[in-house]
Protein backbone atom coordinates (compact mmCIF):
# COMPACT_ATOMS: atom_id res chain seq x y z
CA UNK A 1 0.00 0.00 0.00
CA UNK A 2 1.00 3.65 -0.28
CA UNK A 3 0.95 3.76 3.52
CA UNK A 4 3.51 0.94 3.70
CA UNK A 5 5.72 2.72 1.13
CA UNK A 6 5.86 6.03 3.05
CA UNK A 7 6.33 4.14 6.30
CA UNK A 8 9.36 2.37 4.81
CA UNK A 9 10.78 5.70 3.61
CA UNK A 10 9.89 7.57 6.82
CA UNK A 11 8.36 10.35 4.74
CA UNK A 12 8.33 11.35 1.08
CA UNK A 13 8.57 14.93 -0.16
CA UNK A 14 5.29 16.20 -1.57
CA UNK A 15 5.77 19.79 -2.69
CA UNK A 16 3.70 19.31 -5.84
CA UNK A 17 0.46 17.57 -4.93
CA UNK A 18 -0.14 15.62 -8.13
CA UNK A 19 3.50 14.68 -8.58
CA UNK A 20 3.56 13.40 -4.97
CA UNK A 21 0.71 11.06 -5.81
CA UNK A 22 2.64 9.97 -8.92
CA UNK A 23 5.75 9.33 -6.81
CA UNK A 24 3.74 6.90 -4.71
CA UNK A 25 2.00 5.33 -7.69
CA UNK A 26 5.23 4.42 -9.52
CA UNK A 27 6.43 2.60 -6.40
CA UNK A 28 3.24 0.57 -6.02
CA UNK A 29 2.63 -2.33 -8.38
CA UNK A 30 -0.59 -2.13 -10.44
CA UNK A 31 -1.60 1.13 -8.80
CA UNK A 32 -3.91 3.79 -10.22
CA UNK A 33 -4.69 7.34 -9.16
CA UNK A 34 -7.92 6.01 -7.67
CA UNK A 35 -5.92 3.68 -5.41
CA UNK A 36 -3.74 6.54 -4.15
CA UNK A 37 -6.74 8.86 -3.78
CA UNK A 38 -8.54 6.25 -1.70
CA UNK A 39 -5.63 6.11 0.73
CA UNK A 40 -5.54 9.89 0.98
CA UNK A 41 -9.30 10.10 1.47
CA UNK A 42 -9.27 7.38 4.14
CA UNK A 43 -6.63 9.22 6.18
CA UNK A 44 -4.12 6.37 5.99
CA UNK A 45 -1.52 8.73 4.50
CA UNK A 46 -1.21 12.39 5.45
CA UNK A 47 0.28 15.36 3.61
CA UNK A 48 1.65 18.02 5.93
CA UNK A 49 4.74 20.10 6.69
CA UNK A 50 7.49 18.09 8.36
CA UNK A 51 11.27 17.97 8.54
CA UNK A 52 13.13 20.74 6.64
CA UNK A 53 10.25 22.02 6.56
CA UNK A 54 8.50 21.31 3.32
CA UNK A 55 5.46 19.31 2.30
CA UNK A 56 5.78 15.59 3.00
CA UNK A 57 3.48 12.61 2.82
CA UNK A 58 3.71 10.44 5.91
CA UNK A 59 1.93 7.39 7.29
CA UNK A 60 -0.86 8.19 9.74
CA UNK A 61 0.95 5.87 12.18
CA UNK A 62 4.05 8.07 12.07
CA UNK A 63 2.78 11.63 11.85
CA UNK A 64 2.76 12.42 15.57
CA UNK A 65 6.24 11.26 16.51
CA UNK A 66 7.91 12.71 13.40
CA UNK A 67 6.04 15.97 13.92
CA UNK A 68 7.06 16.21 17.58
CA UNK A 69 10.67 15.48 16.63
CA UNK A 70 10.93 18.10 13.89
CA UNK A 71 8.58 20.86 15.16
CA UNK A 72 10.96 22.59 17.65
CA UNK A 73 13.68 23.14 15.06
CA UNK A 74 11.15 24.31 12.45
CA UNK A 75 9.67 26.85 14.88
CA UNK A 76 13.12 28.13 15.76
CA UNK A 77 14.10 28.54 12.09
CA UNK A 78 10.95 30.57 11.36
CA UNK A 79 11.15 33.03 14.27
CA UNK A 80 12.87 35.79 12.36
CA UNK A 81 10.60 35.58 9.33
CA UNK A 82 7.48 35.47 11.50
CA UNK A 83 8.68 38.60 13.28
CA UNK A 84 9.16 40.34 9.92
CA UNK A 85 5.58 39.42 8.97
CA UNK A 86 4.18 40.57 12.31
CA UNK A 87 2.97 37.07 13.15
CA UNK A 88 2.98 36.63 16.92
CA UNK A 89 2.06 33.68 19.12
CA UNK A 90 -1.19 35.48 19.92
CA UNK A 91 -2.10 35.64 16.23
CA UNK A 92 -1.16 31.99 15.70
CA UNK A 93 -3.36 30.94 18.63
CA UNK A 94 -6.26 32.95 17.21
CA UNK A 95 -5.81 31.33 13.78
CA UNK A 96 -5.61 27.87 15.31
CA UNK A 97 -8.91 28.44 17.12
CA UNK A 98 -10.52 29.56 13.85
CA UNK A 99 -9.29 26.40 12.15
CA UNK A 100 -10.54 24.20 14.97
CA UNK A 101 -13.98 25.82 14.93
CA UNK A 102 -14.31 25.73 11.14
CA UNK A 103 -13.02 22.18 10.61
CA UNK A 104 -14.54 20.38 13.59
CA UNK A 105 -16.75 17.33 13.09
CA UNK A 106 -14.71 16.40 9.97
CA UNK A 107 -15.91 19.45 8.07
CA UNK A 108 -12.86 19.45 5.79
CA UNK A 109 -12.14 22.69 3.93
CA UNK A 110 -9.83 23.79 1.14
CA UNK A 111 -7.04 26.30 1.67
CA UNK A 112 -9.08 28.97 -0.12
CA UNK A 113 -12.09 28.40 2.12
CA UNK A 114 -9.96 28.67 5.25
CA UNK A 115 -8.21 31.80 4.02
CA UNK A 116 -11.63 33.40 3.65
CA UNK A 117 -12.37 32.50 7.28
CA UNK A 118 -9.15 34.26 8.31
CA UNK A 119 -10.05 37.33 6.25
CA UNK A 120 -13.49 37.41 7.84
CA UNK A 121 -11.74 37.47 11.23
CA UNK A 122 -9.68 40.51 10.12
CA UNK A 123 -6.42 38.56 9.99
CA UNK A 124 -3.94 39.71 7.36
CA UNK A 125 -3.05 36.93 4.92
CA UNK A 126 -1.03 38.81 2.28
CA UNK A 127 2.74 38.77 1.73
CA UNK A 128 2.94 35.01 2.36
CA UNK A 129 1.42 35.34 5.85
CA UNK A 130 -1.20 32.70 5.02
CA UNK A 131 1.48 30.12 4.25
CA UNK A 132 3.15 30.73 7.61
CA UNK A 133 -0.19 30.58 9.43
CA UNK A 134 -1.04 27.21 7.88
CA UNK A 135 2.47 25.85 8.47
CA UNK A 136 2.36 26.86 12.14
CA UNK A 137 -1.03 25.20 12.61
CA UNK A 138 0.40 22.02 11.11
CA UNK A 139 3.52 21.86 13.28
CA UNK A 140 1.38 22.77 16.31
CA UNK A 141 -0.53 19.56 15.59
CA UNK A 142 -3.82 21.36 14.89
CA UNK A 143 -4.41 20.61 11.20
CA UNK A 144 -3.28 18.19 8.49
CA UNK A 145 -4.49 17.12 5.07
CA UNK A 146 -8.06 15.85 4.84
CA UNK A 147 -10.35 14.23 2.30
CA UNK A 148 -10.07 15.68 -1.20
CA UNK A 149 -12.83 17.93 -2.44
CA UNK A 150 -13.34 18.06 -6.21
CA UNK A 151 -9.79 16.78 -6.70
CA UNK A 152 -8.39 19.52 -4.47
CA UNK A 153 -6.54 18.90 -1.19
CA UNK A 154 -8.29 19.98 1.99
CA UNK A 155 -7.42 20.47 5.63
CA UNK A 156 -8.73 18.50 8.59
CA UNK A 157 -8.27 18.60 12.35
CA UNK A 158 -5.40 16.23 13.02
CA UNK A 159 -6.84 14.84 16.26
CA UNK A 160 -10.08 13.95 14.45
CA UNK A 161 -8.53 12.59 11.27
CA UNK A 162 -5.80 10.61 13.06
CA UNK A 163 -7.24 9.99 16.54
CA UNK A 164 -4.80 7.32 17.71
CA UNK A 165 -1.61 8.86 19.07
CA UNK A 166 1.29 6.59 19.94
CA UNK A 167 3.68 8.23 22.38
CA UNK A 168 7.30 8.01 21.22
CA UNK A 169 10.05 9.61 23.25
CA UNK A 170 12.51 11.91 21.54
CA UNK A 171 15.61 9.67 21.64
CA UNK A 172 13.57 6.74 20.38
CA UNK A 173 12.03 8.89 17.60
CA UNK A 174 15.43 10.18 16.52
CA UNK A 175 16.87 6.69 16.22
CA UNK A 176 13.79 5.39 14.39
CA UNK A 177 13.86 8.20 11.82
CA UNK A 178 17.55 7.58 11.19
CA UNK A 179 16.98 3.83 10.88
CA UNK A 180 14.30 4.33 8.24
CA UNK A 181 16.35 6.89 6.32
CA UNK A 182 19.52 4.81 6.10
CA UNK A 183 17.65 1.55 5.48
CA UNK A 184 15.61 2.95 2.60
CA UNK A 185 18.13 5.37 1.08
CA UNK A 186 21.59 4.09 1.93
CA UNK A 187 24.43 4.28 1.34
CA UNK A 188 24.21 7.77 2.84
CA UNK A 189 26.14 9.98 5.21
CA UNK A 190 25.20 11.71 8.45
CA UNK A 191 25.28 14.98 6.50
CA UNK A 192 22.74 13.53 4.03
CA UNK A 193 20.46 12.58 6.92
CA UNK A 194 20.85 16.00 8.53
CA UNK A 195 19.87 17.77 5.29
CA UNK A 196 16.90 15.46 4.64
CA UNK A 197 15.54 15.58 8.17
CA UNK A 198 16.24 19.24 8.86
CA UNK A 199 17.75 18.21 12.20
CA UNK A 200 20.98 19.74 13.46
CA UNK A 201 24.28 18.00 12.81
CA UNK A 202 24.67 17.25 16.52
CA UNK A 203 21.24 15.60 16.73
CA UNK A 204 21.87 13.69 13.52
CA UNK A 205 25.12 12.30 14.94
CA UNK A 206 23.30 11.22 18.10
CA UNK A 207 20.94 9.09 15.99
Amino acid sequence: TAKEIVSWLGAIQAQDYNMAKWALGIRLQNSTEIVINNEIDSGSIIRTHLLRPTWHIVSSNDIYWIQELSAPQIKSSLKYRNKQLGLTDTIFRKCNKIFEKTLRDRNHKTREELIQELINAKIEVDNNRASHIFLRAEIDGIICSGKQKGGKPTYAILAEWVPIKKRTYRDEALKELARRYFTSRGPSTVQDFSWWSGLSSSNSKLA
